[in-house]
């Protein structure tokens, strides 16, 4: 049984298996209505969440199995070990969908899950979900994914580390801008080592050119940052922020791609994210994907 607990553990090969299974899906989802029937998924949530929550209770639906939501306010989830409630529950379920703080925790939940698939919906870590339904979305922009130039600007947090191991596997050159003490993960750095190395630059102007696509984040982790911290952390984001200045730069740019919340850029980015919208669609088939492989 392999558990989806990152990228780092899939081929290039495997990754796209995914991406021409949802692609499949999003053009036949007929053929595709009955795959999953009689399965059922345990989503488990320590925090809030929208779109991973939405997408992967849609896209089991329309593969014909269901999902159950655990959260932290509605269940007893929080008064013992996690991995020692996923071992009571996961007779239950046929996969385990989990949104935790901790990758850590995670991997050691891995290891007591032998009846369930067990699903990363994000750690501190790794989005490995969030980062497939966007390289789906630049394929079928593009029609091809090796020799673009990707550049994330930002904190180079959990969607950043799966980006680059992503990126470098599937053929693109992935450029990271972040200020000091915002780096993305050493064995992230370390891993595009053996495909396309990340290259990582500490001005956001120098970083765009000749970017294919533009990426941001969130600068306040959803997993949720020490109020004290905020202040702090919007001073250093001024020099990394993606508006329509910077936007200016990258002549070459036809991509713009965000994970955070859409309003927060529409106002300075409303002439790139005519692009922006097919994302919804690709992240919920490539969970499907990921669910029926």
């Amino acid at each position: 049984m392999k558990h989806f607990l990152s990228l780092k553990d899939y081929s290039e090969k495997e990754i796209l298996e995914v991406f021409s299974l949802a692609e499949k899906i999003k053009s036949e989802p007929e053929n595709y209505a009955d795959s999953l029937k009689s399965k059922n998924m345990a989503m488990i949530f320590q925090g809030k969440s929208t779109r991973t929550r939405t997408s992967f209770e849609a896209g089991i639906s329309k593969l014909g199995g269901h999902a159950v939501n655990l959260d932290y306010q509605g269940t007893h989830l929080d008064k013992a070990r996690l991995k020692d409630e996923i071992r009571a529950i996961q007779g239950y379920f046929d996969f385990i969908l989990a949104r935790i703080v901790s990758q850590k925790e995670l991997e050691e939940i891995s290891m007591v899950c032998t009846k369930s698939i067990l699903i990363n919906g994000l750690t501190d870590k790794f989005h490995p979900c969030q980062a497939l339904a966007d390289f789906l979305t630049i394929q079928e922009h593009f029609g091809k994914l090796k020799g673009l130039t990707l550049t994330f600007v930002g904190d180079a947090g959990n969607v950043c580390n799966s980006l680059i191991i992503a990126g470098s596997k599937l053929g693109l050159k992935v450029k990271v801008a972040c200020p000091e003490n915002y780096f993305p993960l050493n064995e992230a750095v370390e891993m595009s080592n053996s495909f396309i190395p990340v290259e990582i630059i500490h001005s956001a102007e120098k970083a765009i050119v000749d970017s294919d696509i533009v990426y941001t984040d969130s600068w306040i982790s959803l997993l949720g940052h020490q109020s004290s911290e905020t202040g702090k952390r919007l001073e250093d984001a001024k020099n990394f922020c993606v508006n329509e200045k910077l936007m200016r730069l990258a002549e070459k740019t036809q991509f713009s791609c965000t994970a955070c919340r859409l309003t927060l850029v529409l106002k300075s980015l409303k002439k790139f994210l005519s692009q922006k919208i097919p994302w919804f669609s690709s992240r919920l088939k490539t969970e499907c994907g990921c669910k029926t492989l």
